[in-house]
């Protein structure tokens, strides 16, 4: 898994830097009991980036990396010019 050429460092980081992103068995469970029956490896990709945005969303909550209202709707005007 693990690399030792420079762009296996590279890699290495990268790897280093997703694992604080890991998601839970729970959630990922709970995400495939949403889906239906049968299902494209699109829509399971999907659901699991929804799990982990949601579960990063709502640890930047926690930690208080949070903008306001205010701020969020200044934001957005700047992105649709």
């Amino acid at each position: 898994m693990f690399r030792s050429t420079s762009a296996g460092l590279v890699l290495n980081l990268y790897i280093f830097e997703k694992m604080k992103d890991m998601i839970s068995k729970k959630s990922v469970i709970q995400g495939l009991e949403k889906l239906p029956d049968q299902f494209s490896v699109d829509d399971l990709l999907d659901q699991l980036l929804l799990i982990e945005k949601v579960q990063n969303g709502l640890q930047q909550s926690k930690d208080n990396e949070t903008v306001s209202t205010e701020e969020a709707k200044k934001r957005l005007k700047k992105w649709r010019k």
